[in-house]
């Protein structure tokens, strides 16, 4: 399998046109069911200030954190990119369970390449990883449409996450999935 790999940036036009979404498209934010799929696909670029702030919220050295999470040929005095381990992001680990859930480990300074990011059901990233951890596919009226039993485990899922209700959630097999999300 040949992965496509795509720059995420800060300073790249609005975060609709670096997905190729077409403005009809774009919908409100679902929320994150963490597949991970949209850091296997992307390289972060972060600015010296972000890159910064991660590193102080490590608590690590500066050098330390340019040699260990920086890709080598980016490092510049104004930007760099995220190292990749194995085709990931190296801050994204595995956290296990049922459905693979992944988790970010600088979530808490993660830079604004990745704050911008918002799940979407019309997303390919998005809907690879309902296919991949939950057997569900999205119609091209972005609803869902998979196993009552399956739906009903997302169902599960979203509400140990605080989500309500998203709209597009309600076709799979009858099962009300969500109604409103508040995004972070």
């Amino acid at each position: 399998m040949v992965l496509k790999m795509v720059t995420i940036t800060n300073i790249q036009p609005k975060i609709s046109e670096r997905a190729g979404l077409v403005p009809e498209q774009e919908e409100p934010a679902i929320p994150c069911f963490f597949c991970g799929v949209c850091c296997t696909k992307y390289r972060v670029k972060v600015s010296l200030a972000e890159a910064r702030h991660i590193c102080e919220g490590l608590g690590l050295n500066w050098y330390i954190f340019l040699s260990n999470y920086v890709e080598p040929s980016s490092a510049g005095t104004d930007s760099f990119y995220l190292r990749q381990q194995d085709g990931v992001c190296i801050f994204l680990k595995k956290r296990g369970g049922e459905h693979q859930q992944y988790m970010c480990l600088v979530h808490a300074w993660k830079p604004a390449a990745c704050h911008e990011w918002n799940a979407s059901l019309h997303r390919k990233e998005c809907q690879e990883g309902l296919l991949r951890y939950w057997r569900l596919t999205v119609t091209p009226e972005g609803q869902l449409q998979g196993s009552e039993e399956k739906s009903r485990g997302l169902q599960l899922f979203l509400k140990s996450l605080g989500a309500n209700t998203v709209p597009a959630y309600s076709n799979c097999e009858n099962t009300t999935i969500v109604d409103s999300y508040k995004g972070n």
